[in-house]
């Protein structure tokens, strides 16, 4: 069974900001370019209005504190498949992200952020917050986003996160793993890794540490992952290597298929 961190986030309490708020901020504070990993669940039927509210009601707020939504994602497989949406977005450092909390909630970091009651929270049941750092030894995401107006959203693409948990005796083995024999997996037409991040805030992190980390990648369409999924399950080797090497250092795994809302930049 998959053990998965507590969902007792309250709703649009920022379980990230509360975990900063304990932590002493001088190592974090440093880190160039983080991203805020957040999940908002609306089960029930609900996530579809939630979508169309927020497009409508929120995101404009949320662009205008400077931090661009490079991803949006809703889940069509797995625990609570069509009732999780998936945000990616990105921060400069640490800094900017408190001020976008400070401006979307209007109260600094360390005051009750809960609130009112409108439309678009009614459609929500949980809200689980991290912020999560790029692996160096990853390419670069693209710095520069267009407009949401200037948006192509003319795409069958599908992405696929997976959400690792490890051991700490285990990581630096399983990520010196994961970049000599996982991601040259991906160097195939119609795959692209977005990244490996590790959770530098919130559960999963430990002691500077990143447990916890998201895989995000990205196939042109369905039939470019079933091609992909055929290649490794006819790979021997690479069946043999991956379950010594990799498989065997994962303590738990989440995995979804996601398909990109209309707004999301990552498309």
């Amino acid at each position: 069974m998959i053990r998965r961190p507590p969902r007792s986030t309250p709703l649009y309490s920022s379980a990230a900001s509360d975990v900063y708020k304990r932590q002493t901020p001088h190592i974090t504070r440093k880190l160039r370019m983080i991203y805020q990993h957040r999940s908002i669940t609306c089960r029930r039927g609900k996530l579809q209005k939630r979508t169309e509210l927020f497009k409508a009601t929120a995101l404009k707020n949320f662009e205008d504190a400077g931090s661009p939504l490079i991803g949006s994602f809703e889940t069509i497989t797995g625990d609570d498949a069509y009732g999780i949406c998936w945000q990616y977005r990105k921060f400069d450092c640490v800094d900017q992200w408190i001020k976008q909390e400070q401006h979307v909630s209007g109260k600094p970091i360390g005051i009750a952020t809960q609130k009112p009651v409108t439309e678009l929270t009614k459609q929500i049941d949980e809200v689980d917050t991290y912020l999560i750092s790029l692996n160096q030894r990853c390419q670069p995401i693209d710095k520069t986003w267009p407009a949401l107006d200037k948006l192509n959203v003319a795409s069958n693409a599908i992405f696929i996160q997976n959400i690792y948990w490890f051991q700490p005796s285990e990581l630096e083995t399983a990520i010196d793993a994961y970049f000599e024999l996982i991601l040259p997996t991906y160097r195939i037409a119609g795959v692209e890794l977005i990244g490996l991040f590790g959770t530098i805030l919130g559960s999963g992190s430990m002691n500077g540490r990143a447990l916890r980390q998201v895989e995000l990648i990205r196939f042109d369409d369905l039939n470019v992952w079933n091609t992909y999924r055929n290649i490794l399950k006819n790979d021997a080797r690479f069946q043999r290597e991956s379950r010594e090497r990799w498989l065997s250092k994962i303590d738990k795994v989440s995995s979804v298929i996601m398909e990109p809302t209309d707004f999301s930049r990552l498309q």
